[in-house]
């Protein structure tokens, strides 16, 4: 079960770190969307062949040519920062950022920011 405090949902359950779950209002329903719709569209394809990349993708990050940006929580676990960590240090010039006050999806818990911030990434890299 969840604890909140300061507007925070932490998941102490997950083991030595505690996890945040979400650090903004609406973020919560709006996972919860995404994840019913994923069950849904799963349920409607019935069994599928699960494929496995060989090797894995995480191992072979320096094969990636196109421009990255890598943008990971502060709040986010371990694995996840740990992963982008390598993955930035393998692609070249891949910048890795890290925003200290959201958790796992950016993107969702600060849209304007990361809209800001996807935008320059972009002009940076393009005539205009």
């Amino acid at each position: 079960m969840p604890v909140t405090r300061s507007g925070i949902a932490y998941d102490l359950t997950a083991g030595a770190r505690p996890a945040v779950l979400f650090l903004h209002a609406g973020v919560a329903e709006d996972v919860r969307r995404m994840q019913r719709r994923a069950f849904e569209v799963a349920e409607m394809l019935g069994d599928l062949e699960e494929l496995e990349l060989d090797p894995p993708a995480l191992e072979r990050p320096g094969e990636v040519l196109a421009p990255t940006l890598l943008l990971v929580g502060g709040h986010d676990l371990e694995t996840t920062t740990d992963a982008a960590a390598r993955v930035a240090a393998e692609i070249p010039d891949t910048p890795a950022m890290t925003w200290e006050d959201v958790a796992h999806l950016p993107s969702l818990e600060q849209p304007e920011r990361f809209t800001a911030l996807l935008r320059q990434w972009l002009r940076d890299r393009t005539d205009g």
